[in-house]
């Protein structure tokens, strides 16, 4: 059943023995540390938060991803798609409406194209995409082949990674947003953060990294583990949420 923010909020405070009536780590402060959670684990395992979403592409080559601006907007919804941070899966050109299922659009390598093809970018453009292309050192785009048309771009259907909505509240009636296999991943993150910033408990800095390595382990991120605590390890764990 769907896992409500009091709930997992709850579950935190009775681990950090704060549940009385004046409380150090206040349920408006642990609310922040789970979405703060939820950002990080979808930054860390893209697939944690996959939607599907038909859209128009832009002229040329060179995609940007959805900012979560109206600039992109899901045709099957209607609104704005959520600001997306990775191109999961792109499956098929949708017609010059975004409601006419066509061709199937396969993944292909830019660095293949680039070195038999160096002329690719200046092909004849097409309304319908035969091939997209992600590079791992372009973060916010990727590419279609051929280039989209200066008019008329067509539509496709892609399978998007999307940052999470905020939890609005804590009660019972508000769920996380991510599926809930995620629950004790985010309450890791949760009482790592409540420790992180606990400077007056003299083990706080050791029990926040034994939490991220609960989290990093509950999401599946071992590589993330981290044996010891020391500053530079410390930097580590916030530059791999950035």
């Amino acid at each position: 059943m769907p896992v409500s923010t009091q709930s997992l909020i709850d579950d935190a405070s009775a681990i950090l023995q704060d549940t009385g009536t004046t409380r150090r780590w206040s349920t408006k402060n642990l609310l922040r540390y789970l979405n703060a959670g939820q950002v990080a684990t979808v930054k860390l395992v893209p697939a944690a938060n996959v939607g599907r979403f038909v859209f128009q592409l832009a002229a040329g080559a060179f995609q940007r991803l959805p900012d979560g601006t109206a600039n992109f907007v899901d045709v099957l919804s209607g609104d704005p798609i959520p600001r997306s941070i990775a191109l999961m899966r792109m499956h098929c050109n949708m017609g010059d409406d975004g409601a006419s299922p066509g061709r199937v659009i396969t993944p292909a390598q830019k660095s293949v194209f680039d070195t038999t093809d160096p002329s690719w970018p200046s092909v004849t453009p097409s309304q319908v995409v035969v091939h997209y292309m992600v590079s791992p050192e372009i973060k916010r785009g990727y590419f279609v082949y051929p280039p989209q048309p200066a008019d008329g771009q067509g539509y496709v259907e892609a399978f998007l990674s999307t940052l999470p909505e905020d939890c609005a509240a804590y009660d019972s009636d508000t769920f996380i947003s991510l599926g809930d296999e995620y629950a004790d991943a985010l309450l890791y993150f949760i009482l790592y953060r409540a420790y992180m910033i606990d400077t007056d408990e003299v083990d706080g800095a050791q029990r926040s990294a034994a939490f991220w390595n609960q989290f990093a382990e509950a999401i599946g991120r071992f590589d993330l583990v981290q044996r010891q605590n020391t500053p530079t390890v410390g930097k580590q764990r916030m530059d791999a949420l950035t």
